[in-house]
């Protein structure tokens, strides 16, 4: 078989990951003189990579998403954080961290879930 008869059978078997990358890899197999097992792991290993990716794409293009091509890279976290701990009232700035205000609750209501959570774990231990 020559390169464009295993490519075609690589395509007809849906392994198109592998079709694309195989004459690379023969030329990287021979310029490092890689064992077969190796060639043979570089190889699945494209194949696999595509999949993931055509799977993300494919997820992306389902969900619709209307900014599909932005990141969090760019957000900016920081901007107006005063509206967002008035409008939304349960996240807390406690210096760099921030904190559920539910979560935080008094320092009363806070022990009574301490010593609950205690008694669960340790059958010796009541809370009163």
């Amino acid at each position: 078989m020559n390169l464009v008869e295993i490519t075609r059978a690589l395509t007809t078997l849906r392994l198109s990951g592998i079709a694309q990358a195989v004459e690379g890899r023969i030329l990287q197999a021979q310029a490092e003189k890689l064992a077969p097992l190796d060639f043979l792991s570089a190889l699945v290993n494209d194949e696999l990579t595509r999949r993931s990716d055509g799977f993300i794409q494919r997820r992306l293009k389902q969900g619709a998403f209307r900014d599909a091509g932005k990141t969090l890279d760019g957000f900016d976290f920081d901007f107006n954080m005063l509206m967002v701990t008035r409008k939304r009232g349960f996240l807390v700035m406690d210096g760099e961290k921030f904190e559920s205000s539910a979560a935080r609750g008094s320092a009363g209501c806070r022990r009574k879930v301490e010593e609950r959570s205690a008694s669960r774990w340790s059958p010796g231990l009541r809370a009163s």
